[in-house]
Parts: structure tokens; sequence; C-alpha cells
């Protein structure tokens, strides 16, 4: 935490008030514009970019404009979850929407092994994770963020908790189908 205390001891410099004050002041500015950029992660993003400063500042690196560079980490690591979002979106969207299998002759082997990997997989799941991925990606003509919001509100968790749960069964089902194909590939 040496690196979190110094930055805290630089953004409090020359301020007036409480110690913490600048800090504070950081932080609200950061989950600000995250929430500008429509990010469902804002607090933790902040976090994350706070952490990555500190860390800067402990390892010894010369800062002249640190709300500029603050700003510069926060775009980096918006670009980051974004791109960790669109990869998540991707591999949800290769998801079969049933564990029903329906059959094409003109698939590849490929093509078709990767769908019954999938099929297993989604059958592996608890019916509660199984349920909460098949809804979390399936589209039912309203807008992403409205269904995902009900979802959440069914489940009694915040929307942030719900997209977290679903990138971790994500997570599984991409272990799962990752294993099932190289287990196929020895055979």
């Amino acid at each position: 935490m040496e690196g979190l205390e110094s930055l805290i001891i630089l953004l409090d410099a020359g301020g007036e008030g409480p110690p913490g004050t600048g800090y504070q002041l950081i932080r609200i500015k950061l989950i600000r514009y995250f929430a500008w950029q429509r990010c469902i992660a804002a607090e933790e993003l902040t976090d994350e970019t706070i952490d990555r400063v500190a860390k800067k500042i402990a390892q010894g690196e010369e800062i002249e404009n640190l709300g500029g560079f603050f700003y510069g980490v926060a775009r980096l690591v918006l670009k980051e979850f974004q791109r960790e979002e669109q990869k998540q979106q991707r591999a949800v969207a290769n998801l079969p929407t049933s564990t029903e299998e329906v059959g094409n002759d003109e698939e590849d082997d490929a093509a078709q092994l990767r769908r019954e990997c999938n099929k297993k997989c989604l059958k592996d799941l608890t019916e509660a994770e199984r349920d909460l991925i098949v809804t979390y990606c399936q589209p039912d003509g309203r807008p992403k963020k409205e269904r995902r919001q009900d979802l959440a509100t069914k489940l009694g968790i915040k929307r942030e908790n719900l997209r977290l749960k679903a990138f971790r069964i994500r997570e599984k089902l991409d272990k799962c189908v990752a294993d099932c194909l190289k287990d196929n590939d020895r055979k």
C-alpha cells in the first residue's frame, strides 16, 4: 500500500481540506468518466486505474501532470475492458440457443465437434447456471441493457454482479469446450 499512500499525499499536496480529499475528488471524477463512457463497471475500473497509477508512483515514476496521467491510464483500462467485453460477446454468440442439437449435413467436422462440445458443456452446468447464461445471451426483442437489468432484478442482484456471474460461467464453458476439443483431438 506504499504506492497508494504516496498517491494520496501527492493528490493532497497544496490542497486545503482534510487528508484524502484529493483522492476522493479524483475517484469521483474517474467514476463519472467511466459512467459517461457507458461503462457498467465504473467503480471497478476506477479502482483498477487508481491501483495502476499508485503502482507507477511506487516504482518511482515522475509524473508532471497527475490528472492527465489518470485519464490516460483510465482510457487504457477502458479499452482493455471493452476488448474483453467484445471477446465475451463473440464467445457467447457462439453458444447454442438450446441444448437440442439441430443437425446440418453441410457442417464440417470441426464445427460439428464444437457444437457437440458446447452441448455437452451446457449440460454439465447446473440448471441455474444454464438458465442464467442462456437468458443473459438470448435476445428477446428488447434492448440488451433492459433485458439484463430485468434478469438482475429477478435474481435480486446488481447488473454488475450479473455481468460478473455470466463472465464466470462463460469462462467455465470456454474451459470445458477447450478441454473437450483437446480430448477429441487426442482420439
